[in-house]
């Protein structure tokens, strides 16, 4: 066998060994999903929300986070360009919370058996929320969305992430 196959088995090996598959490493559990569907319109919902509080934001695109089992919409802030927030919907509140409570003080979630799937090193601030079906991650640090976030979620579950020197030290 060829250096270059032999290389690209063991990685396959490899990432499938590790949690996942070579495509997907962080493939969430079927049944914490919701539909895209139900995704955009509780993510609409929420810019509702932050709009009635007088914040510019904007609708984006799905993404992984990386932190968490399920898709996300992110929610654009325009006026911080480096910062977003992002919207997880679970099938049921009880998959929200059960997810809600395996994440560790550093923002990572903590595996229900084995080693964990992923670890997030987080450069700057994030601030966990959880609300009925929802988690919701504001990245950044500007006082204004983070008491807005306290105000439509409740406190942070977590705060994880910029110890240290980071931009939310800078004066803004």
């Amino acid at each position: 066998m060829s250096r270059y196959k032999t290389a690209a088995l063991l990685l396959v090996t490899f990432s499938i060994g590790c949690g996942g598959t070579a495509t997907n490493p962080v493939a969430p559990a079927a049944s914490s999903n919701a539909s895209a569907s139900d995704l955009t319109q509780v993510t609409e919902g929420v810019v509702r929300e932050l709009r009635a509080l007088n914040l510019d934001v904007a609708m984006a695109e799905r993404i992984s986070t990386g932190a968490l089992t399920v898709i996300a919409q992110r929610i654009d802030i325009p006026r911080n360009v480096n910062e977003s927030i992002y919207v997880h919907l679970y099938a049921t509140a009880e998959l929200a919370a059960s997810e809600a409570a395996r994440l560790g003080p550093d923002g990572n979630l903590i595996p229900q058996s084995g080693m964990p799937r992923v670890i997030v090193d987080w450069v700057g601030r994030v601030y966990f929320h959880v609300r009925d079906r929802i988690i919701v991650m504001y990245r950044g640090c500007d006082r204004e969305f983070v008491a807005a976030m306290a105000r439509l979620f409740g406190p942070p579950i977590v705060i994880a992430g910029g110890f240290g020197f980071t931009p939310c030290d800078l004066p803004r």
